[in-house]
């Protein structure tokens, strides 16, 4: 195989004195198209439901009543919210005073064979079934006590750290 040199011709040209000049032109417009992106460029954050005012006012320019629209979606949200929370509350407080008379019933039925089985002259059952009743009981409500004490701890720590500004 034979390599071929690459020889000067006629579309090789020296390098002109305009073509720098062309150069410059091309990176000024390429500057001032930056700095109009870069005036252009900017953030807008708010929180909560509400945007601020000035953007309330561009929604009504933009969507008739939209300002009204939107505060009504909020109104409607909130009370959704409200509503949704107290069945969840109501729920909540009818599981836990379903399970206190399920667990008053459970205590009182093995207490009740506790005395049965001693006034029958069996001390060991008696003292299994009345002992495993009272265990189980205390047991009960110290883990549900310290499970609640950890979850408001929990609660709190979760309060506090959403509560500190970045």
């Amino acid at each position: 195989m034979s390599k071929s040199k690459h020889l000067p011709d006629k579309s090789d040209k020296i390098p002109s004195r305009q073509e720098p000049q062309i150069e410059a032109e091309k990176s000024e417009k390429q500057i001032a198209v930056g700095e109009v992106f870069s005036k252009i460029f900017g953030i807008s954050a708010f929180s909560g439901p509400l945007p601020p005012p000035e953007l309330l006012e561009h929604y009504n320019k933009i969507i008739p009543d939209g300002a009204d629209r939107l505060l009504r979606l909020v109104e409607l949200q909130s009370g959704h919210r409200r509503t949704s929370e107290t069945k969840s509350l109501d729920a909540s407080i009818s599981i836990t005073k379903r399970g206190q008379f399920l667990a008053f019933l459970l205590s009182l039925a093995g207490f009740s064979t506790a005395v049965l089985c001693a006034y029958l002259g069996q001390p060991v059952p008696s003292t299994v079934i009345g002992g495993g009743t009272l265990i189980g009981l205390a047991s009960l409500f110290i883990k549900g006590y310290t499970h609640k004490r950890f979850e408001e701890k929990d609660e709190d720590v979760k309060e506090q750290s959403a509560n500190v500004a970045p």
